[in-house]
């Protein structure tokens, strides 16, 4: 299994070092934020809602932190993160291509 600090087409998992720390709900600092390729069934569930709502909730499922957390996240991190699970959605060119 692949991983990396930097968004990557090959990663499967990655460390995303955030800008400016969270704080989880028992108050502990969050300095990094750790994804992973998301299961059909974390897809599926974040795919019911609409727009960055998906996004925010896929987070939350494959983070195990709560949306109230997140909430909290720079917006260039949640792009960063969002772009990142996104990519696991596109087909590649090879698939299908017959």
């Amino acid at each position: 299994m692949k991983s990396s600090t930097i968004d990557g087409a090959d990663s499967t998992q990655l460390m995303l070092k955030l800008k400016r720390p969270l704080k989880n709900l028992d108050g502990a600092e969050i300095a990094e934020l750790h994804l992973a390729e998301p299961t059909a069934r974390q897809w599926i569930e974040a795919t019911k809602l609409m727009g960055p709502e998906t996004d925010l909730k896929l987070i939350e499922l494959v983070t195990n932190l709560p949306s109230s957390v997140l909430e909290a996240m720079s917006v260039s991190d949640f792009a960063r993160a969002s772009r990142f699970l996104s990519d696991f959605a596109r087909v590649s060119p090879e698939i299908g291509a017959n």
